[in-house]
């Protein structure tokens, strides 16, 4: 943010703002922000458009991300744990990817989109997960735990069945679709199949609800 150029007061309020209280603004919704920090919600969109992000999702991913940086003393969250580890390095290195890992979850969940999931849940004929990958084992974990208080879950496994299941979707059945980005083709072609079948309670490719 820094290194913008030609921001007008209201932004630079914004960003001012932000860094006053980063853990807040992760957990606020752009009205809330905008009435504290004395801005109007367009102004949160037009520093939103110069950050070249998507969306207020997009920013508060970022603002994160930069906490966990500094907070962290992980060098490369993707590969944390060192050929030079000690067997007990290891375990501390996993604790602390563990501990940011449920620090970042509570910064970036909204506990309303919970509820409103959970609704949806208990409101649909039939619960669909679409996914694969790695992602196919939380979600058969996903399906046997919610087996357990009697809520049946659909997970196919192969493409062809994904796909089936969600040419036979309906208005009553809820669709939830996990990705990692998006990057996969075939979670692609099943979300157009199911914007094509009208079903307006289903999670798009990048995690969020969609709407048409």
């Amino acid at each position: 943010m820094h290194q913008l150029k030609n921001l007008t007061a209201t932004e630079k309020a914004l960003i001012e703002y932000i860094e006053k209280d980063p853990l807040n603004f992760i957990q606020m919704k752009p009205k809330e922000i905008a009435s504290q920090a004395y801005i109007s919600v367009a102004s949160i969109y037009r520093l939103i458009s110069k950050l070249e992000l998507d969306g207020f999702n997009d920013l508060k991913v970022a603002v994160n991300l930069s906490l966990q940086q500094k907070r962290e003393n992980i060098e490369n969250i993707d590969y944390p744990i060192l050929p030079t580890d000690s067997h007990y390095e290891v375990m501390l290195r996993l604790k602390k990817v563990y501990e940011n890992t449920i620090q970042d979850t509570l910064d970036l969940i909204d506990p309303e989109a919970l509820v409103c999931i959970s609704q949806l849940m208990n409101q649909s004929a039939a619960i669909d997960v679409y996914t694969s990958s790695a992602n196919l084992y939380f979600a058969l974990n996903f399906q046997f735990q919610m087996q357990e208080i009697n809520v049946p879950i659909q997970v196919y496994e192969d493409e062809y069945r994904q796909g089936l299941c969600a040419a036979n979707s309906d208005p009553s059945h809820l669709a939830l679709v996990i990705s990692f980005g998006g990057r996969s083709e075939n979670i692609k072609r099943i979300c157009k199949i199911l914007k094509k079948q009208s079903n307006p309670d289903r999670i798009d490719y990048f995690g969020r609800q969609s709407a048409d």
